[in-house]
């Protein structure tokens, strides 16, 4: 049985990094003379990650703000990346003249990991390995976040939320030290990429645990609840004090502007872009406005599906229980917030009251919960549809439609990686 998942992980990690290295096929075989960006946010995030790589140590970047220079963390310079590159350039010094290379080729190894990530989470929840494969492939190369590979490095690496959310479902099913401290780990280090990744992250997962306290708190065991806690709370703590002790200026604004500006409407969940498959008829926007978070008309469907069959018919059938509905309404409730609720209800003052999450301006990225939970839930729905289809008549018809669900989110994939 082993041998088998091994094989199957293998074949998934050989056709994602097919895919990847089709996709971006100049920059896989030329890394260390390819740029993805030449302009705006995407030059300035090569430039602080390399001129920190030639000429800084420490937390300490001085390629900009001169002559007081910044924190690493603040250049959106990829701390977790230029750390590692620093020390393997220190260990084999010949290496020091591919940083480019180096940097590029971390990021095309990232979507891989998305793909291999998701795949894994699939599995986890019961999805057999031909919709686990489908699904994962989908889920990866359509997200949002990969729009991020052409400029913002650090929001663009697909292994993140899947990731932490895998992890933490291995930790809460074996709740051990080895599992439990290998979330933290993970969710830290993404959070060194990008400090949006971890939040994000661990806003869901507190979500999630908020609700398992609330309501299973006497039928389940504490050191679970315990193990949960660890997991959403840690890496906060651990990202918090690394900033606290390693950034020496003082005056750095709490309470940014902008907390409003960059959020999430209801577009950005049923809009395609306008070089989609299905390409948008209304008036196109930005192709890297914060909320983006369109799933594709597959899961838009199902996700449809799920809620009226669920809420109006009561199905037990139609949703995956294997899913818990408390991940669902935990992206719910980062919907809605990255949508700016309750906020934009002339209550505005309320944000001074939220912490150091009144720092994150770009409140639309939290919509990127509801991606990944609403694709997660699509494919291991039609996964265990799929299963429920050998006991029905006319089966054909049953298998027909979840393979055609299949193709069209197949299709708005393929297109768009095609279009990139």
């Amino acid at each position: 049985m082993k041998k088998s998942s091994t094989h199957n992980l293998l074949f998934v990690l050989l056709v994602a990094a097919a895919v990847v290295a089709v996709t971006f096929r100049t920059l896989f075989l030329h890394p260390n003379t390819t740029l993805l960006s030449i302009g705006g946010d995407g030059i300035k995030n090569y430039f602080t990650s390399l001129f920190y790589l030639k000429y800084n140590n420490g937390t300490h970047f001085t390629g900009m703000n001169y002559p007081f220079g910044e924190h690493i963390s603040f250049a959106d310079a990829q701390p977790a990346l230029v750390y590692a590159i620093k020390a393997i350039t220190r260990i084999v010094p010949a290496l020091a003249a591919y940083h480019l290379a180096l940097f590029n080729l971390f990021l095309l190894a990232g979507m891989v990991a998305g793909v291999v990530f998701t795949y894994l989470l699939l599995r986890q929840l019961g999805a057999h390995h031909p919709a686990a494969v489908a699904g994962a492939l989908c889920i990866a190369f359509f997200s949002p976040q990969l729009l991020r590979a052409e400029a913002h490095y650090g929001l663009s690496y697909l292994f993140s939320f899947t990731g932490a959310w895998y992890l933490f479902l291995r930790a809460e099913n074996n709740p051990n030290w080895r599992n439990t401290l290998m979330a933290v780990a993970f969710i830290t280090f993404c959070g060194l990429l990008h400090m949006y990744l971890a939040v994000l992250s661990v806003l869901f997962l507190a979500g999630y645990n908020l609700l398992k306290t609330v309501f299973a708190y006497k039928t389940e065991p504490a050191q679970l609840h315990a193990v949960r806690w660890i997991i959403a709370v840690l890496p906060v703590l651990f990202l918090q004090l690394y900033i606290r002790f390693t950034d020496y200026i003082t005056d750095r604004p709490s309470t940014p502007w902008g907390f409003l500006t960059a959020r999430a409407h209801l577009r950005h969940l049923i809009q395609p872009l306008p070089s989609d498959l299905l390409q948008s008829t209304t008036t196109p926007y930005r192709l890297y406005e914060e909320g983006f978070a369109y799933a594709g008309a597959s899961v838009l469907l199902i996700t449809g599906v799920l809620i009226v069959g669920t809420l109006f018919f009561r199905s037990k059938k139609l949703y995956p229980r294997q899913v818990s509905v408390h991940f669902a309404y935990s992206a719910l409730a980062l919907l809605l917030l990255a949508m700016g609720i309750p906020f934009i209800f002339h209550l505005e003052w309320l944000a001074d009251y939220t912490g150091p999450l009144r720092q994150f301006r770009a409140l639309g990225r939290f919509s990127w919960a509801y991606y990944y939970v609403a694709a997660t839930l699509t494919a291991v729905a039609l996964s265990k549809w799929w299963q429920l289809s050998a006991g029905r008549q006319p089966r054909i018809l049953y298998r027909s439609f979840i393979v055609g669900v299949f193709l069209l989110w197949f299709a708005e994939t393929g297109w768009r990686l095609y279009r990139i």
